[in-house]
Formats: structure tokens, C-alpha cells, sequence
């Protein structure tokens, strides 16, 4: 199959993380950390004393498993767990007690998590009056609630009403100290200032967090370049400037591995094959060090770049589908079939077997994946939806199917329109989720091969679904 190469760039787009100027919104759930499932227990031991739930100790377990769960991307199992603690607590407490808007914090980044951007700033916005009138603007907690609010508004394109959350965030981390959040902010803020048409404004703000610094110049531009080749170039042009005892040179490394698989085509695999070479230097490097974070981006790296190249090697495409299949495996063994990662390994699996493997073998990969899609609502993010409807539309139209691929393509089309927004995620580091124009191109492109299949337009279904935003 021909189809899903460049689908498998954009999968990987939101898993691997390679820059502070890309972030897949909670893409990949980790594997429940120590901390995560000692909460469980501690909870599930509090409940036990005679007062149950009411109890002053399962009150503190709750909170601690709560912050657990949002911590480790559970949104939905978090904020039903705050939500909880609220309903317990409102009563006694009232609603201006700062437990109570620190609980409140939590659910609107809960659902933040969740790309509920109306319902995060409903309640994120009468609990930030609230620890403004009790903490005053340079408190974390306010701060907290203010970027929930610049981050939900600008999810909705209300960009002006935004802008003044944005701002008085990128303020107060400049007064505080914090000068990489601070140059976090900026990006968003910029991209805010763009929106509202005030480049100068947008700027001006840039150059206040790079300041004389040259490095920290190239930085800021490698992570806002949108183009995959124009960023391989610019993480090169870091990578030279770096001395050679820098630290931070194999991060760049992976930077510019990565941008090099993102630029690579069947037209034009020498990037890919460049990123193949540095990544397998970076799988030894890792290997040789027991770098294991290290060795995981490598191994996507390859597989990235061997996928492309399997016009020209198919041993290579086969060696991608290996790795995909390990990392599948892998999180079988310590996760569990019912596990986020492991759907999500399972996706990713499924779009590399789909160059060598028949249709209906994918096929029963993508419908375990929608499965657990639609049996766990909001724990995926649209992109990722976005990613399996397409995937699915892809195979159907190898296989002629054109009515099931315009109806994957309807689902897909709806969960883009939520993918292509630049967001601030529930951590509240501002980003530019540049792999939104790459997205919106993908989907134009599957448009176009559905509709090469049989030299016209995909006709619309009696009953087909119209697009639905995720």
C-alpha cells in the first residue's frame, strides 16, 4: 500500500514531542507511574476508615489521586475525581475557600486536557475572580486559572478576549523569574497578536524573551518554523552553533532528526535517508549509554524514515513495521491490551503494517482502536481521532471501498477542525501546534485519492454522517 506514509508522519507528529514548539495535545497516556498507583492504594485503604469518602483521610487521598490522574494525562478519571472532592467539601467550605478554587483550577485543566475549551473557561473564569480577590495577580494559582482562561478563549478563536489572560501570564513569569515559560507564553502570545493583526505587538514580544543571546535566537526560530524542511535547517543551523561539550546537542539532534522524517517523500527520500542515518547514531548512542527515553525517539525516528523509504527498499518498510510492532508489544506486556499507550501503539501499529499487510489485517487493528475510542470518550484528543479516521479512510480506499472512506473522511474532517488551532495544553506551556497546516493538506490529499480511484468525485451516500467536531 502507497497510501499511509505520510499519515504515519502525522501520527508520529503527535506522539514523539520533539521541541518545546510541538506538543501533542496528551497524545500518548504514559504507563501509571509508582506515584499514580500508590494513590490508588492510599485511597482505596482510606475508604475503608469508618467515615468512607467524608473522612479527613480519604479527603487528602482523593486530592493526592486526583492530582495524580491529571498529571498522567487520566482527564476525564481526574476531574470526576475532583469533582467529587468538590461536591464534599462546597457544602463545608463555600465557594471562596481556596481549596475549593484550587479544585476548581483542577477541573478546568481537567477539561482543558480533554479539549472542552468552552466548558474549561465556564468554570475557570469565576474561580480566577475569585483567587484574584483572595491572593491578588501574582500568586500561582491565579496564574494558574489565568492561562486556563487565555488557553480555552483562544481554542475558540476569541483571540482578543484572550490576548489580555495571555498577556498578563507572560507578565507576571517575566516578574517571577521564570524566564523559559515566560519565552513559552511569548510563542502563543505572538501567535495571538498575529490573529488580532498587530505584528508589531507580536514582535515585540519575541524579542523581549530572546534578548541578545544568538543561541536562544536560532532556538526561537527552529521552534516556530512550520515548514519540516525549513526546521531541518534551522536545527542545523542551532546544531552548528553549539559548542561541542553542549548539553543540549542531542536533543537538537533529535530535533533535526525528526524535521528531516517529516520532510522526506517518495519524490524526495534524501531527507528521510539522512534522518535513518542520524537516528540509528542516536539508537547506538542511547544503547551504549541506557538512555531509554532517548532510544524510544530514535527508534520512531527510524521508523519514520524507514516507512518513506519503502518505495525504494522494502526491507526498509519491513523493518519499520518490526519496530512498530515491538513498541505494540512492549506495551501489551506492561500496560495491558485496554491501556491508552497501547491503543495508541496499536495505531501506530496498524499504519505501518499497512505497507506490506493485507487491508482486512489493518482493518481489525483500526477496529479494536475505534473501540476503545468510543468506549473511552474525550481520553484521546482530536488529533489523534483525526489520525485512525483517516487511517481507516486510507485502507478503505486501497480497497475501492469509496462509501466507507468518505464516511471514515466525514469523521476525520470533523476531528481536524479542532486540530489545526494553535493551543496552550492543561500545563499551561504555551505551544504552536504547527502540524495543523500539515494536517489540513493531509486531508485534502485523501480527498484527492479517494477521488483518483475511480477518475471522479466521491459521490455522497444516502445516510452518510456529516462531520461532527470532536
Amino acid at each position: 500500500m502507497r497510501a499511509l506514509p505520510a499519515l504515519i508522519v502525522l501520527l508520529s507528529a503527535g506522539t514523539l514531542i520533539p521541541s518545546g514548539a510541538l506538543a501533542a495535545t496528551q497524545a500518548v497516556a504514559p504507563a501509571e507511574t509508582p506515584a499514580l498507583m500508590a494513590a490508588r492504594r492510599l485511597y482505596a485503604k482510606a475508604l475503608k476508615e469508618p467515615q468512607g469518602e467524608q473522612g479527613t483521610a480519604a479527603i487528602n487521598a482523593r486530592w493526592t489521586l486526583a492530582t495524580q490522574l491529571v498529571e498522567n494525562s487520566l482527564f476525564a478519571e481526574g476531574e470526576a475525581e475532583f469533582r467529587g472532592l468538590e461536591a464534599i467539601l462546597l457544602p463545608r467550605l463555600g465557594a471562596d475557600d481556596r481549596n475549593l478554587i484550587a479544585i476548581q483550577s483542577q477541573i478546568a485543566n481537567a477539561r482543558l486536557g480533554q479539549e472542552k475549551w468552552a466548558e474549561a473557561a465556564e468554570i475557570a473564569l469565576p474561580a480566577y475572580e475569585r483567587a484574584l480577590a483572595l491572593y491578588g495577580p501574582d500568586h500561582a494559582t491565579t496564574h494558574d486559572l489565568r492561562m486556563a482562561m487565555a488557553s480555552s478563549l483562544a481554542n475558540l478563536e476569541r483571540y482578543a478576549e484572550s490576548e489580555p489572560y495571555a498577556r498578563a501570564g507572560f507578565d507576571y513569569l517575566r516578574r517571577t523569574g521564570g524566564d523559559q515559560d515566560a519565552a513559552d507564553i511569548a510563542a502563543t502570545l505572538a501567535l495571538i497578536y498575529d490573529r488580532l493583526d498587530r505584528p508589531d505587538e507580536a514582535r515585540a514580544v519575541m524579542r523581549l524573551v530572546e534578548g541578545d543571546d544568538p543561541i536562544r535566537r536560532l532556538f526561537n526560530d527552529a521552534e516556530r518554523t512550520e515548514d519540516p524542511a525549513d526546521e531541518a535547517r534551522a536545527w542545523q543551523r542551532v546544531l552548528d552553533a553549539l559548542p561541542a561539550d553542549d548539553a543540549r546537542r542531542t536533543d537538537v539532534e533529535v530535533k533535526l532528526a525528526f524535521a528531516l522524517a517529516m520532510s522526506g517523500s517518495a519524490e524526495d527520500p534524501g531527507p528521510a535517508r539522512e534522518a535513518v542515518a542520524r537516528a540509528r547514531t542516536l539508537l547506538a548512542h542511547a544503547e551504549a549509554n541506557g538512555l531509554t527515553e532517548l532510544r524510544d525517539q530514535a527508534n520512531q525516528i527510524l521508523a519514520l524514515g524507514l516507512a518513506l523509504l519503502d518505495d525504494e527498499d522494502a526491507a526498509a518498510g519491513e523493518q519499520a513495521r518490526a519496530i512498530a510492532l515491538e513498541r505494540l508489544e512492549t506495551a501489551r506486556r506492561t500496560m495491558g491490551d485496554n491501556h491508552k499507550s497501547t491503543i495508541d501503539a496499536r495505531l501506530y501499529y496498524a499504519m505501518m503494517a499497512s505497507l506490506q499487510l493485507p487491508p482486512e489485517i489493518v482493518l481489525a487493528e483500526l477496529d479494536i482502536v475505534d473501540a476503545w475510542i468510543e468506549a473511552n470518550p474525550g481520553a484521546f484528543d482530536a488529533q489523534t481521532v483525526a489520525f485512525a479516521a483517516m487511517a481507516r479512510a486510507a485502507v478503505l480506499g486501497e480497497k475501492k471501498d469509496l462509501g466507507g472512506a468518505y464516511r471514515a473522511m466525514a469523521r476525520a474532517t470533523g476531528a481536524m477542525q479542532s486540530v489545526a488551532l494553535e493551543r496552550i495544553d492543561h500545563s499551561r506551556r504555551a505551544y504552536l501546534d504547527h502540524w495543523g497546516r500539515l494536517f489540513q493538506v493531509q486531508v485534502k490529499w485523501a480527498w484527492r485519492y479517494s477521488d483518483a480511484l475511480d477518475g471522479g468525485p466521491v459521490a455522497s451516500a444516502t445516510g452518510t454522517p456529516t462531520a461532527q467536531a470532536d
